[in-house]
């Protein structure tokens, strides 16, 4: 019992950790150290955005291929909701910038941004962007509702695959 709420919570638990160790002893450490765990959270985010369509195409596929029928209903649905949140968060990071800048604040963010050293990666590589994540999320929208109309057992495997590979993904 004690066991599964470790893992349940692992996860937050080492970047907790994580990020006290670099809040008290980031600087103790080595310029070179920083620059190799930077260079390890480049990395990262570099494979992470480069997969990160076929993810999204994964899920929307299978999302759009389950529904069905339904799918139209849902979409004309959801883009209504999603203009209306974009609107309100546009709104509220207008309103929190301009509140900023006439209390001071960016003033006193870029002085202390001039007094930091410059953190290098060891090295660096960049992975191509073989399709932007807009176009992975409308084509998987539109091939999961027209999934429907090749047989549904090839439509049911094809969604299988994607189930499993996000899955696994999410997971590792």
């Amino acid at each position: 019992m004690f066991l599964n709420n470790v893992r349940k919570f692992a996860m937050p638990l080492i970047f907790l950790l994580a990020l006290l160790f670099a809040i008290l002893l980031g600087g103790l450490l080595p310029v070179t150290v920083k620059s190799f765990f930077y260079t390890i959270s480049l990395v990262i985010k570099e494979c992470l955005v480069f997969i990160l369509p076929l993810v999204i195409f994964a899920l929307v596929y299978q999302s759009f291929s389950k529904l069905g029928i339904n799918a139209l209903k849902f979409l004309f649905l959801i883009i209504p909701l999603i203009c209306r949140s974009n609107f309100a968060n546009t709104s509220l990071s207008y309103l929190v910038g301009m509140s900023s800048i006439k209390l001071g604040a960016i003033a006193k963010i870029q002085v202390m941004q001039a007094e930091l050293p410059v953190l290098l990666p060891l090295f660096s590589f960049k992975l191509p962007s073989i399709v932007f994540n807009d176009i992975a999320l409308f084509s998987g929208i539109v091939c999961g509702i027209f999934s429907k109309l090749i047989r549904r057992s090839m439509d049911e495997k094809i969604a299988h695959f994607f189930d499993v590979f996000v899955k696994y993904f999410l997971k590792s």
